[in-house]
């Protein structure tokens, strides 16, 4: 059962996101960013990520301006969440008007990529359709060979 103070605290943090973070979750939530799963204000540890990719390993911030003050801080928290195996991605966005679309299928290729890395790494990886390159290249994964690992003494 999740912790009752846990959840309280994220549902408040939904309830309080930015203008960019809503539209941001818009473009995410429902698998719509190629058929991941994300979850919004997702608590790691002692602190909430703003967005998930549970499969990929990958914690997602969007930043505004406060974050210039506060860059040993997000350092330090950075830290915490790669020793409990996430990586974290910062992206300092400081103009309501970004283009969310281009922000929400670069998080998502982020977390294509991470998955196919980890997939690879745990011996996994099977061949399937790839979404198409973003931006006009091709990921650093999507012609790497695969070939299964082997083990000592074979």
């Amino acid at each position: 059962m999740r912790n009752k103070k846990i959840t309280r605290i994220a549902r408040r943090l939904r309830q309080n996101e930015t203008d960019l973070e809503h539209k941001l979750w818009l473009e995410l939530r429902d698998r719509r960013a190629l058929g991941l799963k994300f979850r919004r204000q997702h608590p790691v540890g002692p602190y909430f990520a703003d967005f998930a990719c549970v499969d990929a390993r990958l914690l997602i911030e969007v930043d505004g301006y406060w974050h210039a003050f506060r860059k040993s801080k997000d350092a330090e928290r950075d830290r915490l969440l790669r020793v409990l195996g996430f990586d974290v991605v910062r992206y300092d966005i400081e103009n309501e008007l970004a283009d969310v679309n281009l922000i929400a299928e670069a998080i998502a290729h982020e977390a294509l990529v991470r998955i196919k890395a980890l997939s690879v790494r745990r011996g996994t990886l099977t061949p399937g359709p790839s979404p198409a390159p973003w931006p006009n290249t091709l990921s650093p994964l999507d012609d790497a060979p695969t070939r299964p690992r082997r083990r000592r003494g074979e």
